[in-house]
C-alpha cells in the first residue's frame, strides 16, 4: 500500500517535481519525464525520495546485522544521457543519501554522457536497454567499481 501510494498521487508528484525543478520543467526534457512518471521519472519527484530513504536505511542496517559490503550503481536512462543539457537530479538525490549512509556509490550518468559523444554507435536500444556496445561499456564502469578498494 505504500509503494502504491505514490502512482495514487502522481498529479501532485508532478506539480511538486515542477516547483522543485522549473528549469528542468519548463524544458523539452520535461516531456521525457512526464511520459515516463510512472518509470524512471518518478525519481524526480521528491517525494519519491522520502519514499526511499527508509528503503536504504534498511539496506545499511542488513548490512551491519549481517556484515556485507554495500555498494550502488546508479543507472541512467538514454534520455539523460543523450539530453543536451545535465538531467542529474535523482543521481544528486541518491549521492547525497549515499554519502549521509557512507555507502559507495557508482553514478554512470558522467560516464555514460562522455561514451556517448565519443561513439558512433548507440549505447541504448531504449530508454532503459543497452545495446552491445553499452552493455560492454557499463560493464566495464561497474567491474572498475567494484574491483576498487
Amino acid at each position: 500500500s505504500q509503494y502504491m501510494r505514490i502512482y495514487d498521487r502522481e498529479t501532485a508528484r508532478i506539480d511538486a517535481w515542477h516547483s522543485a525543478y522549473p528549469a528542468v520543467a519548463s524544458s523539452s526534457f520535461a516531456a521525457e519525464v512526464e511520459t515516463n512518471f510512472r518509470d524512471w521519472g518518478g525519481a524526480f519527484a521528491p517525494e519519491a525520495w522520502d519514499y526511499m530513504r527508509p528503503l536504504f536505511d534498511e539496506l545499511v542496517r542488513l548490512r551491519s546485522s549481517h556484515g556485507f559490503e554495500l555498494r550502488i550503481v546508479c543507472h541512467p536512462v538514454a534520455a539523460q544521457v543523450e539530453a543536451a543539457l545535465l538531467h542529474d537530479e535523482p543521481q544528486q538525490k541518491l549521492l547525497g543519501l549515499c554519502a549521509d549512509l557512507e555507502v559507495s556509490c557508482l553514478d554512470l550518468l558522467p560516464a555514460l554522457r562522455r561514451a556517448h559523444r565519443a561513439r558512433q554507435k548507440p549505447l541504448f536500444y531504449d530508454n532503459c536497454h543497452h545495446t552491445p556496445e553499452g552493455s560492454e561499456f557499463v560493464a566495464g564502469e561497474i567491474y572498475t567499481f567494484l574491483a576498487a578498494p
